[in-house]
């Protein structure tokens, strides 16, 4: 059985959440505001998507 928070989706979202944190973290240190401002719009939502989706999984024993 495969846990929930391996799913596919849950799984590419934090690829794309490492990408765009390597990519705010280049940005940063060529001092392209631009580039950094667009990479950590991307990284935050994406990492926004997939701890919303994990908190969904979370259900209370009853």
């Amino acid at each position: 059985m495969t846990k929930r928070w391996k799913s596919p989706l849950i799984l590419r979202l934090s690829r794309i959440e490492a990408w765009g944190k390597a990519r705010f973290k280049s940005a940063i240190q060529s001092r392209d505001t631009a580039k950094a401002l667009k990479a950590a719009n991307l990284y935050t939502a994406a990492s926004a998507r997939a701890n919303g989706l994990l908190g969904s999984m979370i259900r209370p024993d009853t």
